[in-house]
């Protein structure tokens, strides 16, 4: 999945660094600083999704030792793990089923505690010029289907605001039963950012459904 501003990319449970591809992200809609004892997520490429509490604001954290030596000022810690590799990790607070707040990003391990630096000081270090929050969802467009050259062809409007679009396309299959009639079962089996309004692919039989991107 390419990177994109004011996403998360969220795995499929606790402990996974699988993608679910049913919800593939969370939205940063706004950034904070929670009080101590807040429940927080991380992930991290080691550890996947994890949670913890936060236990300490605003602690040096050190990494080295003599003229090797670098710290982190002003870090905060808690409890949701941390193992080589979960280093810059997205830190969040959850806001509903799809948004969160940032917090920062994971640094290290300290007293076997999760140490991540604040969006704050991050900010700070970068001249105060950081956007991380995306703007709110656009609606996605009504789409047209059709067959060109042998070809399933999705269609659909531009929408105002979107410079891309990704599509998430599902096979359908259809079962009959001579007692209960037909039904159709669905599977997501890719998801393609689109810079244009039309996508074309070899499927004949899929439903395409349309998310507007920035």
């Amino acid at each position: 999945m390419p990177y994109e501003l004011g996403l998360i990319v969220r795995t499929t449970g606790a402990g996974s660094i699988q993608t679910d591809q049913n919800s593939p992200w969370f939205v940063i809609t706004q950034t904070s600083l929670p009080p101590t004892g807040s429940l927080y997520h991380k992930m991290g490429r080691t550890t996947g999704w994890t949670t913890g509490f936060k236990q300490n604001s605003c602690i040096d954290h050190h990494l080295g030792s003599g003229l090797g030596q670098y710290t982190t000022r002003c870090a905060d810690r808690g409890t949701a793990g941390n193992q080589g590799g979960d280093s810059g990790g997205s830190v969040f607070t959850r806001l509903d089923s799809n948004k969160v707040s940032l917090i920062g990003t994971t640094v290290g391990l300290q007293d076997d505690l999760h140490v991540w630096s604040t969006y704050g000081r991050i900010a700070s270090d970068m001249g105060g010029t950081m956007t991380v929050t995306r703007q709110a969802s656009l609606a996605a467009p009504l789409t047209s289907a059709s067959v060109v050259s042998g070809h399933a062809q999705v269609t659909w409007p531009a929408v105002s605001g979107a410079s891309e679009y990704l599509v998430h396309v599902e096979d359908v299959d259809s079962y009959c039963d001579e007692h209960w009639g037909c039904w159709f079962t669905y599977g997501v089996i890719q998801s393609v950012i689109v810079t244009g309004t039309t996508f074309q692919e070899s499927r004949s039989h899929s439903l395409y459904v349309i998310d507007p991107a920035h």
